[in-house]
């Protein structure tokens, strides 16, 4: 019966995310596909499938945030009697096979880019992924544990970092100081791809292990 249990949760966790690659590549085609259309000059299909690469980004990194920061993806589960250790090992294992499956996708919509195109690293771009899949995890898990003062707490720190690096990216874009410009160019294009790897990858680690220790601790409601 166990196996049988197993066997079914697996099942649950591995459709949830099939629903989310397939959402996330409907999205990038339907971005790509609008930004082509409002940039239309005459070009061909292939100005088309330049825009996927960024799409794919977008999409992979804004269903990640979302269903970390969603409190259902615990409370729904153990309402129904899954086990705390099934219900956190399911989703991380989820959110890994959708991250894997992104990068996949990243990596064939860079076929359809032009010669001078810009991208962003895909290693970069995993390193984000899996501080995302940790960090909104764990915040998700502290607004349910605190309530509308996280939520609001959280929203504004969110709305901070957000303004800081746009103001960064847009000041160095125009003021055209170097100083500014390399470092932010070293990060999206990859010239700092291991480092930021390894920073991915601990920090996932640490804030899983933080959010598994807080979700222990105190009940979940339906």
């Amino acid at each position: 019966m166990k196996t049988a249990g197993m066997h079914r949760m697996m099942n649950y966790f591995v459709r949830q995310t099939e629903l989310y690659v397939l959402t996330a590549a409907a999205g990038s085609l339907a971005m790509a596909v609008f930004i082509w259309l409002m940039n239309a000059d005459g070009s061909g299909l292939q100005e088309m499938f330049s825009y996927m690469p960024s799409g794919v980004m977008y999409m992979s990194l804004v269903i990640l945030f979302g269903c970390g920061m969603s409190s259902n993806q615990y409370s729904i589960l153990i309402a129904f009697g899954c086990r705390r250790i099934d219900a956190f090992t399911g989703t991380l294992a989820g959110n890994l096979l959708f991250i894997a499956q992104c990068m996949i996708l990243y990596g064939c919509s860079l076929l359809g880019l032009q010669k001078g195109d810009f991208y962003v690293n895909a290693w970069t771009i995993l390193a984000v992924c899996l501080i995302l899949e940790g960090t909104s995890k764990l915040l998700g898990i502290i607004a349910v544990r605190w309530g509308k003062v996280a939520y609001i707490l959280l929203t504004v720190i969110i709305v901070i970092i957000s303004m800081f690096f746009g103001f960064w990216a847009g000041y160095a874009g125009y003021s055209g100081k170097t100083a500014i410009k390399i470092p932010f160019a070293a990060v999206i294009g990859g010239e700092l791809k291991w480092q930021i790897l390894a920073g991915g990858i601990l920090t996932c680690v640490l804030t899983n292990l933080a959010a598994y220790r807080m979700l222990r601790k105190f009940e979940v409601k339906a």
